[in-house]
């Protein structure tokens, strides 16, 4: 025999964070970073994207910029020149 007793849990909402997922390298090929933010916990949907942010990542060893462009989705890319 067995019993099943359903339990309500009542979890407050949470603060909502930027996420930010990322691995960025030095080779010449295109670079990802996805930015969404957090969903409650129990929400079973996908997290939702940050649309309309301005990426930019600096390399501190030589002070260069590498700008990201939107994908309209949360992913923002930098896709380099053949002379990057």
């Amino acid at each position: 025999m067995s019993c099943e007793d359903v339990i309500q849990i009542d979890l407050k909402k949470g603060e909502t964070l930027l996420v930010v997922d990322a691995f960025v390298n030095n080779l010449p090929q295109t670079q990802t970073v996805r930015l969404t933010f957090t969903a409650d916990y129990f929400s079973n949907t996908n997290t939702p994207p940050v649309l309309g942010a301005a990426v930019t990542l600096l390399d501190i060893t030589n002070s260069k910029t590498f700008t990201f462009t939107p994908d309209g989705n949360g992913n923002y890319q930098y896709i380099p020149l053949v002379n990057d």
